[in-house]
C-alpha cells in the first residue's frame, strides 16, 4: 500500500521543522530530528519526509510520511531566494499532486505580530491553487504563552478568536481556513503539560484529514 503523505510549507522561520519534530516526539536513538536554530536564514536546506505515527480507530496507529520543505519568502542574502524557492516548492509538490500522492498540505504562519501579511495570503491561496483538491489547513505556530500557567492547549485557540487577529485575517481572505493553533518550543519539564496536549491535538486533525 502506498504511504500517506503531509507536506509542510511555509515562510522561513515559521516552525515547519519544530512542528516536525512535535510530530514524532518522542524520537528513538535511531531517529534523527529536523533541524532547527533561530538564524534569520532558513535552516531547511533539501527536502526530507520522515515517518510519523498518527491515530486510528480502534486504538490502531498509523503510519504517514511527512515532508519538511525548504522556506519560502528568503530575500537575496538567504539560503534559496524566492523565486527558486516558489519554483523548487511547486515542482516538488507536483508529482505528489498529479499522482495523487499527497493527502494534505500544512500551511505554517506564525502567530506573532505582523507576520500575518500579504505575503503570508498570496503563497498560502497559491498553493492552495497549486495542491488542488487537496486538503489545506493553516498552522498557526509559535504561540508559546510567556510563562507555562496554562494546563492545557486549549488557550491556544483564544489567538484564532481574538477579534484584532481576526480583523486582520479577514483583511488577508484568511478568516474562513481550516486551522490549528500551535506551540513551538520543544518539549522540556516546564511545558510537558502543554506539549502533549498540543501533540495530542494536532495528530487527531491531521488523522481526520488523512485517509486510514
Amino acid at each position: 500500500m502506498r504511504s500517506k503523505n503531509v507536506i509542510i510549507i511555509g515562510h522561513s522561520g515559521m516552525g515547519k521543522s519544530s512542528l516536525i519534530n512535535m510530530l514524532r516526539h518522542p524520537l528513538s536513538p535511531h531517529d534523527t530530528p529536523a533541524y532547527c536554530d533561530n538564524n534569520a536564514v532558513g535552516c531547511t536546506k533539501e527536502e526530507t519526509s520522515y515517518e510519523c505515527n498518527l491515530p486510528g480507530p480502534n486504538g490502531q496507529s498509523y503510519k504517514v510520511m511527512v515532508h519538511d520543505t525548504v522556506g519560502l519568502e528568503e530575500g537575496t542574502w538567504g539560503f534559496l531566494p524566492a523565486p527558486k524557492a516558489n519554483k523548487r516548492l511547486k515542482e516538488y509538490l507536483k508529482p505528489y499532486v498529479k499522482e495523487k500522492r499527497l493527502h494534505l498540505l500544512l500551511y505554517c504562519m506564525s502567530g506573532q505580530r505582523g507576520n500575518q501579511n500579504k505575503a503570508q495570503a498570496k503563497n498560502y491561496n497559491k498553493f492552495k491553487k497549486v495542491v488542488g483538491d487537496v486538503p489545506v489547513v493553516l498552522v498557526i505556530t509559535k504561540l508559546d504563552p510567556p510563562n507555562y500557567t496554562p494546563t492545557t492547549s486549549a488557550f491556544l485557540e483564544d489567538w484564532w478568536r481574538d477579534p484584532n487577529n481576526q480583523s486582520v485575517l479577514k483583511k488577508l481572505g484568511m478568516e474562513s481556513a481550516d486551522h490549528i493553533c500551535v506551540i513551538s518550543l520543544p518539549r522540556d519539564n516546564s511545558n510537558g503539560t502543554i506539549f502533549d496536549d498540543c501533540q495530542a491535538h494536532m495528530k487527531r486533525r491531521i488523522s481526520e484529514k488523512v485517509p486510514h
